[in-house]
């Protein structure tokens, strides 16, 4: 069975698989004849054998009595009675030849066209072309068949052979099927030999008609072998030929973050930005890390906050973290406290607290320092005396020297306190002095 993986790219590939299951119609052969030199004088008709010197060989026709079954049962196919077309198809006895590849290729083709038909159609399918038996469009079209109920399910190695015979058989170069060629391969895990047949699959479809899928494999094949700079050209080649999708534009991105091409990966989600192309808030998370990364701080936390507010991006406690780092790395300060704050309103750790009134000291937000220092010894903060220290600052730029002078005494009693403060006390005192305020030495 196939890989999750590539469910989807295998939806994609065989898209419309009843395309693939062209029942004959059988009416006529005379009809069929002449449907086919009406098809030879268009200018777009291609033959179904491109090989050098190739002549159609003579057009075979079901013997009478099969014949005679084979109408009733496009008949039944026609009246919508598939199983009754089946049955009438199965009872047919003909000698081998071209008859019973005819009746085998038709009743194949009918059972793959049932729900889970696939298994059972090739019972007749493949003996259909095990010899060549069939009219020269029959038989490619059957081996084409054959190929792509192979890799429906499963059989990756298999639908590669008949790929192969249909190649060789038909000498055309058919973007698609070397498309598919390269998708058995990668569900085989045969990633290097990814590669050719995607190339190919390239190569020979029309520029207009381009679909990602070979492309894909070819960077998928590239990404597991861990060749992340062969990967990159497959992804800027997506970008070239895809532009207007924007799913190869962050993925571009994410590709140049992987080879530390960090400026080209900003360069590249900046412009999927202006084209409308970044929708999710990883997407913006994304941004706003390369905005982190190429030193550019503010821009981190603008991006954060502005997706933030239009509810893109869910504020918690780890994105109030992030911005308020961005904030703090581009001295944007009061910024920076405000997110220290609401992250320490969900998380109540004391660190964070004290962040946020060391940044608040530092905007010159002294009454709103006061509370959030406090807060952090309150929580249990290691860092006592230079958390009353802080507290003392605070104050002091208040004018209220009482209540610094009360901190200071404290950040003294403390270690990592004690020699800031033994400067700070007799400055302090000296200014009570002056104001005529009491204190206690």
């Amino acid at each position: 069975m196939m890989s999750k993986g590539m469910n989807r790219i295998m939806s994609m590939l065989l898209k419309g698989f009843g395309t693939f299951v062209v029942v004959v119609a059988l009416a006529s052969s005379a009809n069929a004849q002449e449907k086919q030199k009406k098809k030879a004088k268009k200018s777009t008709y291609q033959p179904p054998v491109l090989c050098a010197g190739y002549k159609p060989g003579k057009t075979n026709l079901v013997g009478e009595r099969a014949g005679k079954k084979v109408q009733k049962a496009f008949e039944a196919y026609q009246a919508e009675d598939l199983e009754g077309a089946i049955t009438i198809l199965k009872d047919i006895k003909t000698e081998e030849g071209f008859d019973r590849a005819y009746v085998n290729q038709f009743l194949g083709q009918l059972v793959a066209s049932k729900e889970g038909g696939a298994e059972e159609s090739l019972k007749y399918l493949v003996p259909s072309v095990s010899q060549k038996f069939l009219n020269d469009a029959e038989h490619a079209n059957t081996l084409k068949l054959v190929a792509d109920l192979h890799i429906m399910l499963g059989k990756y190695e298999k639908s590669i052979g008949y790929y192969n015979q249909w190649l060789d058989f038909t000498c055309k170069n058919d973007g698609v099927i070397y498309a598919r060629i390269a998708t058995a391969y990668y569900e085989m895990e045969k990633y290097p030999e990814v590669i050719k047949p995607a190339d190919l699959s390239i190569k020979y479809t029309d520029k207009a008609k381009i679909k990602p899928l070979p492309y894909q494999l070819k960077l998928q094949s590239y990404n597991e072998r861990k060749q992340y700079k062969n990967a990159l050209k497959v992804a800027e080649e997506l970008v070239r030929v895809f532009p207007d999708d924007g799913k190869w534009w962050t993925m571009l991105g994410a590709f140049y973050m992987q080879t530390e091409d960090y400026q080209r990966a900003l360069s590249t989600y900046q412009m999927a930005e202006l084209r409308g192309f970044l929708e999710t808030s990883n997407h913006y998370k994304g941004l706003s890390q390369l905005y982190s990364t190429n030193d550019m701080p503010y821009f981190a936390g603008k991006t954060l906050e502005k997706h933030m507010k239009s509810g893109l991006i869910e504020a918690d406690d780890k994105l109030y973290g992030s911005l308020a780092n961005s904030f703090h790395q581009s001295k944007d300060f009061k910024s920076a406290a405000k997110y220290y704050g609401k992250q320490a309103d969900i998380t109540k750790e004391s660190d964070t607290y004290r962040k946020q009134g060391t940044l608040l000291l530092m905007a010159e937000d002294y009454s709103k320092a006061v509370p959030a220092l406090k807060n952090a010894i309150a929580s249990g903060s290691k860092k006592q005396g230079a958390i009353n220290l802080a507290i003392m600052e605070a104050y002091f730029y208040q004018n209220k020297f009482a209540e610094a002078h009360k901190y200071v005494k404290r950040a003294k009693e403390f270690k990592d306190g004690k020699r800031t403060a033994s400067g700070w006390k007799p400055y302090i005192e000296r200014k009570m002095d002056n104001r005529k305020i009491s204190y206690t030495k």
